[in-house]
């Protein structure tokens, strides 16, 4: 049976996992605004 070390390791693990999915994920959203406000700006700009 798996130690109670091992279990620990594997849950250490998957929380560092989580944590930098959720990290990708908030890069990712402010990535797209960014590009949404650039892509506005450029319409204004355009459209003047």
């Amino acid at each position: 049976s798996a130690s109670i070390i091992e279990l620990q390791t594997v849950d250490r693990r998957l929380r560092d996992v989580m944590r930098n999915e959720i990290q990708n994920r908030y890069d990712l959203i402010q990535l797209r605004l960014q590009i949404g406000l650039l892509l506005g700006d450029t319409m204004k700009f355009l459209a003047n």
